[in-house]
């Protein structure tokens, strides 16, 4: 069964609906009826409750922009926000279902990333990392994640984690630079160690998470001629859109569990102050 924290792509119901929003504010309410009454979208409102607001089947979408478009981003992220399908009982199953606006939103701004991820236009470059004495000399290759949209234009690395930070698709984006790295390099035939960067909050269990990984790199090293895998660096990188040093810390730990059972795969920490990882009481090195 595929996991749906970063396999399963995130898709907007085209089912009918009711769309249902809890700002934080009555000045923020004012302005969502404003817009609703604006654009002729029928909504119910109870006293001290949520919105609901009427979607056809299919506009979402368009619901969705409208709402981005009255609200400002610390009105989008501060309004709580959840569809309930049309004949779907609105039970306790909902409280899963509830998630900041401005996620929905950017989901809607940002499904270019889902349709970037599906139909496999992400890339790694690898930046060769050579012998500080002997600079000719390759020791190994850094794999940088690219995209490329539909029109073959090169997006960097900071707008396709921006997208995937605003609309929840951090863990997604993140798996696939992962998967993204190896099959390139089992495509270009790379002999030199690997270091494939990830985000250590971008890891719901790292055990669990890791090991797939880890066996991703075991399917492709069969099918290739030549095994970079069998050297390759996880490297965690302390991100500044979602700095968590504990979050590191505790995924060292379990990277040194993990790589017990997988000879050769290694872990690299950079970035993290050293008095984290002194706390850590891991051996794993700086680079």
């Amino acid at each position: 069964m595929a996991c749906i924290g970063c396999e399963l792509l995130p898709e907007l119901p085209m089912a009918a609906g009711q769309l249902l929003l809890a700002p934080p504010l009555e000045h923020t309410q004012v302005k969502l009826r404003e817009r609703l009454r604006a654009v002729d979208l029928h909504y119910t409102a109870q006293e001290n409750g949520p919105l609901a607001v009427a979607v056809g089947a299919g506009e979402l979408e368009a619901v969705l922009l409208q709402l981005g478009e009255a609200l400002s981003a610390p009105e989008l992220e501060h309004t709580n926000s959840a569809f309930v399908v049309e004949g779907t009982p609105a039970d306790l199953r909902l409280l899963g279902a509830i998630v900041p606006l401005a996620r929905l939103v950017a989901r809607v701004r940002g499904r270019w990333l889902v349709e970037t991820i599906r139909e496999g236009r992400l890339t790694s470059y690898f930046q060769p990392i050579v012998y500080a004495g002997e600079p000719t000399r390759v020791y190994a290759h850094e794999c940088l994640l690219r995209g490329r949209a539909a029109d073959g234009e090169l997006i960097a690395p900071g707008v396709l984690f921006d997208a995937a930070q605003a609309s929840g698709m951090l863990f997604h984006l993140d798996r696939a630079a992962r998967l993204t790295a190896i099959g390139e390099a089992t495509r270009l035939r790379l002999t030199t160690p690997l270091f494939i960067n990830f985000i250590p909050t971008a890891i719901y269990d790292p055990a669990f998470c890791l090991r797939a990984t880890i066996d991703a790199f075991n399917r492709r090293a069969r099918k290739a001629a030549v095994d970079p895998f069998g050297r390759a660096r996880l490297r965690p990188l302390a991100d500044s859109r979602d700095r968590d040093d504990r979050a590191t810390c505790r995924l060292s730990r379990a990277t040194q569990r993990t790589r017990q059972n997988h000879v050769g795969k290694e872990e690299m920490v950079d970035d993290v102050p050293n008095a984290i990882f002194q706390s850590c009481q891991s051996d794993i090195p700086f680079l």
